[in-house]
C-alpha cells in the first residue's frame, strides 16, 4: 500500500507540553521531531492532543496504517496512558515496526511490557541515540522499498504471464479458423471439379512440361510440378506466380536437355522414380497414422486407468473423512453436554480456576458465544442510543465496586440469580491462568479462551461504542468488571484484547462495552 508518513509518534502530551499548553522547547519529545525535520522524515504526530476517546478509532487508526512504523517515547507518562496502549495495539495489528526510545528509566506499561521486552530500544541518554535512531528508519524504508520493488515485479510478472496466455489463446482460435478455412475449402473445389466434368472440362495442362492431367490432380506426374488450385483450366482458372513457372521451366528443360540416348526411356524411368517416391511416402504416411492411433489408445487406456484409481482413492478418503467427522461430531457433542451447566436459566462453564468461578458462555444480551449482546456503560444496566459524558450516570462519580448491586451490576440486573461482573482480579486469573487463542468462531473473531481442566470459552471480538457508533468490531475486545478506578472518577477496570494480545486497564467509564458474568 502507499503510505503518507515515514513515522507515527506514540507519545504522552505531558512531555511535550506544560499545564498551559505550551510547548516545552527543551524536552526530549521537540528534540526527537526537530531531528526528524532536519533530516526530511515524514511523521505524524498529533501536536494538539486533539485525538482522544471515539475519535481514536477513525483518525488515530488511520494515521497508523498509513505510517511506515512507530516511534513509542518511553517516559513515565507515557507508560501511564491508556492512549499509547491502543496505539501500540493498533500498530502491532497492523504488523508495523515500533522502535522504543527510553527517555527515562521507567518500566513499559503491563498492558503491552509482553510486547516491547523483545524489542531492542534506543536509550536516549546515550550520545549516539539520534545516530542509533536514523540507522533504524532508514533500515526500515530500504526494507518497505524493498518488499514494494518485489510485489511490483510479482504484479509485472503475473500480467506478463496473463498476456502470454491470452496471445496463446489467439493463436489457438486463429489456427482453428483456419482448419477450419481449409475444410470449406477442400469440400469447395470438389464441388467445382464435379461441375467441371459436367460440361466435359476434364484434363487441365501443365505449365512447365506441357504434359495433359486430370483436373483434381495435385501434380504432374511427368515433371513433378505441383498445381495450384484451378490453375490452367481452360482460362478459368488462377494464374499461378509467373517467376515460379519461369525458374521452374528452366530446370524441367536444362534436365531435359541433358538426357542422353533414348529420351522416351529416360522420361518413362523418371515418371517410374516419382511414382515409386509417392508410393513410399503414401506408405510411410500411413504407417506414422497407425502408429498415432495406437499410441494414442495406448495413452487413452492407461490415463482412464489412473483417473479410476485415483476417484477410487478419493471416494476412499472421503469416506474415511466423513466417518472421523462423525465421530468428532458426536464427540464434540458429548463433551458440550458434559460442559454445559445452568444458572437462573444461563450456560456456564467450570474452567478449573483456583478461585472456583463458573464463566458464563456468552455475553449479556447474546443468545450464542459467538453473538456480541448488548453494550452498556460501566455502573449502567440499560443500553441507550448514544455513549457519552454527559449522559453517563457513574462519569465524574466517586463510586466503589458495584458487585451483584442491581442498581449497577449490569450481569446481576439483566440475568438474575448469583450473576454478577467479574472483579478486576478475578479477570486478571482469567488473564494468568488461562490460555488464550486467536480463532475465527462461526464467522466472529475472537478468543479462545482454555481453563486449567481443559474446557473454555469463547470471547468474541465485539469492539466498543462512542457516541452513536461502533468501532473495532472484529478487531478488539472490550468487557467490564465490577472494580472502578483507582483514585479516578472517570474510569474502570476492564478486559481488553485484540489479535496482538490481551490486558486488564483502565477503560472510559461512559463508553459502550460488553459484559460476561460470572457465578461463584
Amino acid at each position: 500500500m502507499e503510505h503518507k508518513y515515514d513515522v507515527f509518534i506514540s507519545y504522552s502530551r505531558k512531555d511535550y507540553v506544560d499545564e498551559n499548553e505550551n510547548v516545552l522547547p527543551d524536552s526530549p519529545v521537540n528534540a526527537i521531531l526537530n531531528f526528524l525535520d532536519e533530516n526530511k522524515i515524514s511523521y505524524w504526530f498529533d501536536k494538539k492532543g486533539l485525538y482522544k476517546g471515539a475519535e481514536f478509532v477513525e483518525v488515530i487508526s488511520d494515521a497508523i496504517v498509513e505510517s511506515k512504523m512507530m516511534i513509542f517515547l518511553s517516559t513515565t507518562n507515557s507508560n501511564e496512558s491508556i492512549y499509547t496502549a491502543g496505539e501500540i495495539f493498533e500498530a502491532i495489528e497492523n504488523k508495523k515496526l515500533i522502535i522504543p526510545i527510553k527517555v527515562d528509566d521507567s518500566k513499559y506499561n503491563k498492558k503491552f511490557r509482553i510486547l516491547l521486552n523483545p524489542l531492542d530500544y534506543i536509550d536516549y541518554k546515550k550520545a549516539d541515540a539520534f545516530s542509533d535512531l536514523l540507522k533504524a528508519i532508514e533500515c526500515e524504508k530500504a526494507k518497505i522499498a524493498e518488499q514494494e520493488r518485489e510485489a511490483a515485479k510479482k504484479a509485472e510478472e503475473l500480467k506478463k504471464r496473463e498476456w502470454k496466455e491470452a496471445v496463446k489463446t489467439e493463436i489457438l482460435e486463429q489456427a482453428e479458423e483456419l482448419n477450419k478455412l481449409k475444410e470449406t475449402s477442400k469440400a469447395l473445389l470438389d464441388s467445382i471439379y464435379k461441375k467441371m466434368r459436367t460440361i466435359d472440362i476434364n484434363q487441365k495442362q501443365c505449365p512447365i512440361c506441357g504434359a495433359k492431367t486430370e483436373i483434381d490432380t495435385e501434380y504432374c506426374k511427368t515433371c513433378g510440378w505441383f498445381f495450384p488450385a484451378l490453375s490452367s483450366i481452360d482460362g478459368v482458372g488462377i494464374e499461378a506466380d509467373k517467376s515460379a513457372i519461369i525458374l521452374a521451366r528452366s530446370r524441367w528443360e536444362s534436365k531435359s536437355c541433358s538426357f542422353e540416348g533414348n529420351e522416351e526411356n529416360k522420361r518413362k524411368q523418371l515418371l517410374q522414380e516419382i511414382e515409386q517416391l509417392n508410393n513410399k511416402i503414401s506408405l510411410l504416411e500411413k504407417e506414422a497414422q497407425e502408429k498415432c492411433t495406437e499410441c494414442k489408445n495406448k495413452q487413452q487406456k492407461e490415463a482412464d486407468r489412473k483417473a479410476r484409481a485415483e476417484q477410487a482413492r478419493l471416494a476412499e478418503e472421503k469416506r474415511k473423512q466423513e466417518e472421523a467427522d462423525r465421530k468428532a461430531r458426536a464427540e464434540q457433542a458429548r463433551l458440550a453436554e458434559q460442559k454445559r451447566k445452568k444458572e437462573a436459566g444461563h450456560d456456564y462453564v467450570d474452567l478449573g480456576l483456583p478461585s472456583g468461578l463458573k464463566w458464563a458462555t456468552c455475553n449479556v444480551g447474546a443468545n450464542k458465544p459467538e453473538e456480541y449482546g448488548n453494550y452498556y456503560a460501566w455502573g449502567e444496566t440499560e443500553t441507550k442510543s448514544r455513549y457519552d459524558e454527559d449522559n453517563s450516570r457513574t462519569y465524574g462519580k466517586s463510586m466503589n465496586d458495584i458487585s451483584g448491586n442491581a442498581s449497577y451490576d449490569a450481569a446481576c440486573a439483566n440475568w438474575g440469580g448469583t450473576w454478577r461482573l467479574p472483579s478486576k482480579r478475578e479477570m486478571e486469573e482469567l488473564e494468568n491462568k488461562c490460555s488464550w487463542k486467536w480463532i475465527t468462531q462461526s464467522g466472529a473473531n475472537g478468543y479462545k479462551v482454555t481453563g486449567p481442566n481443559g474446557n473454555s470459552i469463547f470471547l468474541p471480538a465485539a469492539g466498543r461504542c462512542y457516541g452513536s457508533s461502533r468501532g473495532n468490531v472484529g478487531k478488539r475486545g472490550f468487557y467490564w468488571s465490577f472494580t472502578p478506578g483507582e483514585n479516578s472518577v472517570s474510569s474502570a477496570y476492564g478486559l481488553d484484547f485484540s489479535s496482538g494480545g490481551h490486558c486488564v486497564g483502565w477503560l472510559s467509564r461512559y463508553g459502550g462495552r460488553t459484559v460476561r458474568p460470572v457465578s461463584e
